[in-house]
């Protein structure tokens, strides 16, 4: 299960949870109204902090991944090059 998914499933329980509260609570109506308001914006901010927390990891990952491709790219035009210094001796070596 991705981590998106998990997170997703905990904020719908989490709004789920403290709307069914505020509904059943005994309070007055315009008292349930301003908790569930108060609730609401609460959860908002939890869920915007949990998306930013996400755009932040994934953007930080794919900076390790442009970074482990660049070397990548690195070895493989190093191999490239002794490879073909390798193959120029030889050929070289073998019209003398």
């Amino acid at each position: 299960m991705s981590k998106v998914n998990v997170v997703a499933g905990f904020l719908a329980g989490a709004i789920t949870g403290v709307v069914t509260g505020l509904l059943l609570a005994p309070d007055k109506g315009s008292k349930t109204a301003e908790k569930l308001k108060q609730s609401i914006k609460d959860v908002s901010r939890s869920v915007a902090d949990t998306f930013e927390s996400q755009k932040d990891y994934l953007e930080g990952q794919l900076k390790k991944f442009k970074k482990d491709v660049e070397a990548e790219k690195e070895d493989v035009r190093r191999t490239a090059s002794e490879a073909a210094g390798t193959i120029s001796r030889k050929v070289g070596n073998t019209n003398m």
